[in-house]
């Protein structure tokens, strides 16, 4: 889901939210919702907007997908 539209989407009922993405909608106390972007920038802004809608629990990879690339050998 890019950066832009994860507000709105967190925001939504949960039927609205499953509706649109065909799956649950993520609840507050959640502890399996984690962040990835290429570079580790874009999921560290989705991890703030996350945490100021009450999200407590979740995490971001910081590396991003280019450091996992990289550490598995890709």
């Amino acid at each position: 889901m890019p950066v832009k539209g994860l507000e709105e989407a967190l925001r939504m009922t949960p039927e609205s939210f499953k509706k649109q993405f065909k799956v649950d909608a993520p609840k507050k106390n959640d502890d399996n919702i984690v962040f990835h972007c290429q570079s580790g920038r874009r999921s560290a802004t989705a991890l703030e907007t996350a945490h100021k809608l009450g999200f407590s629990r979740v995490r971001h990879y910081a590396g991003g997908y280019s450091e996992w690339a990289k550490l598995e050998g890709q």
